[in-house]
């Protein structure tokens, strides 16, 4: 057998094809040689539990707390340092967060460098994020020093195996990847087949560290996709196959996840299917032993201009995860319109949201036959979907994610990737809730394609307007405007 995967199989990769891979990953930058696993592992041994993600998520869902984490990244290890701490102290968060920077994300290290040092010299950045992979273990773990909680590392591209490697040798236990939304939503050209083994390599890293090293390594899925729009079948079906492929590389805490429509009762039906099906589907393939927990993102699209509005869009997402039920929320800063957050706003947004989740504690969104409803239509077409994706496998998940994508059952709107389809397109009806003005390939069956089409054309009845993009472009323009439901601009 090869030490070096190459064919696309579902089969759970042995430690010396993970090990060759990790050579040549770990050799694109000197930091590479700081990972050390034996020593990685010794290091979380001797941390206190309350420090390790999966342990403070399992205690988090016990106890019904909907646990939040904020969305932050400096570029040095002082400034993030620094912002982690204030953000911590001064709104409570549960879980600190490492946003590294685009270039980081792309693996443009010398560009980083190059910023790095053109900072000290003029005393301005121009990254975006925290630069983990240049800043290595040991100076990490300043960072990782620096608060009482654990540290979870927010990644969005399509590769985050060296970002990974760094972070969890530094201390981290918890990190965001993904082989369909990490490769669809944040590359071009990426193919589904690199992008299958990329991401079977972070899984692997994570349940190896388990397995060998006795470190409960979380991992979160990329449920933010593209962040608009983006129906809850579509979202809850991505995260249910990648919690698949997780486990199938033996991954035993996973946290798929989903990002606010807006419509309260959608969400929260959104959110429950998405907890009762990957359960089932963990169960139906014969994955045991695997922690589930669930993530609400908070508003990803446009925010408003001023922070009073932007903070009603913060609350209304928290209030939203709570009433779900969700195990843990990201918050958003109230400064989001005007680019990278300061670490007084991102604690003014974590604050916001922390004070939402905790009176809401105890307290769910009740059964109705409006939320019923809702269930029942987002079950019907996710379960279409995984299930047809499943068949399209063969006995193997993994193709047949990689001929979903190909023909369509797996199509995530706006998506730039190149192998997307890019055939469906949302709309929200007179209620405010996405449905699919056009579903492409999906294999959503009549009656409820039928019902979409009854909901929409209620709302261009209302509005006296054929539904169209133009209607989608309002919604899309909604928010910022300072409604859910977009109208047409005169």
């Amino acid at each position: 057998m090869s030490c070096r995967r190459t064919e696309i199989s579902n089969r759970k990769w042995s430690v010396a094809e993970l090990q060759t891979v990790r050579e040549e990953i770990l050799s694109r930058w000197p930091t590479g040689a700081e990972v050390n696993l034996k020593e990685a592992f010794k290091y979380h041994r001797n941390m206190p539990a309350e420090k390790n993600v999966a342990t403070v998520m399992q205690r988090g869902k016990k106890e019904g707390r909907t646990l939040v984490q904020p969305r932050i990244g400096f570029p040095t290890v002082e400034e993030h340092a620094e912002a982690l701490r204030y953000v911590q102290e001064n709104s409570g968060y549960d879980i600190a967060p490492t946003q590294p920077d685009t270039n980081t994300r792309y693996y443009r290290f010398e560009d980083v460098q190059k910023a790095l040092e053109g900072a000290v010299a003029t005393g301005k950045s121009t990254l975006n994020g925290y630069p983990i992979v240049n800043h290595g273990v040991y100076k990490t773990r300043r960072v990782v020093e620096a608060v009482k909680v654990p540290l979870s590392l927010r990644f969005a591209a399509p590769d985050a195996r060296f970002s990974a490697e760094i972070a969890l040798a530094a201390g981290y236990s918890a990190f965001i990847s993904g082989a369909i939304g990490n490769v669809l939503c944040f590359s071009k050209r990426m193919t589904p087949e690199e992008g299958m083994l990329i991401n079977q390599y972070a899984d692997r890293l994570a349940s190896h560290y388990f397995e060998e090293g006795g470190v409960p390594v979380y991992r979160e899925l990329t449920a933010y996709l593209t962040g608009t729009l983006v129906p809850p079948s579509v979202c809850n079906s991505v995260m249910i196959l990648e919690a698949l492929l997780a486990a199938g590389q033996g991954v035993k805490y996973i946290c798929p996840g989903y990002l606010q429509g807006g419509d309260l009762i959608q969400d929260v039906a959104a959110v429950r299917v998405l907890a009762k099906l990957t359960e089932e589907y963990l169960d139906r393939l014969g994955y045991e032993g695997v922690e589930i927990s669930t993530v609400f993102h908070q508003w990803l699209s446009a925010f408003p201009p001023d922070m009073a509005r932007a903070f009603a869009v913060i609350c209304w997402g928290s209030a939203t995860a709570a009433l779900a039920g969700a195990s843990m929320v990201i918050a958003k800063s109230p400064e989001e319109f005007h680019g990278v957050p300061s670490k007084e706003t991102n604690a003014a947004g974590a604050r916001a949201s922390k004070q939402t989740v905790e009176m809401l504690r105890y307290q769910r969104l009740p059964m109705s036959e409006e939320l019923k409803t809702e269930m029942d239509v987002v079950e019907i077409e996710t379960r279409a979907i995984v299930d047809r994706v499943i068949e399209l496998g063969e006995g193997d998940l993994a193709v047949g994610v990689i001929r979903g994508i190909k023909a369509g059952v797996i199509d995530i709107p706006w998506a730039p990737n190149m192998h997307n389809a890019g055939l469906v397109m949302p709309v929200r009806d007179k209620d405010g809730r996405i449905r699919f003005l056009s579903h492409g390939n999906l294999p959503i069956p009549k009656e409820v394609l039928d019902f979409h089409r009854e909901r929409i054309a209620a709302r261009g009845k209302a509005e006296g307007r054929e539904p169209s993009y133009e209607m989608l472009v309002d919604d899309v323009l909604a928010v910022p405007r300072g409604t859910l439901l977009g109208v047409a601009q005169i």
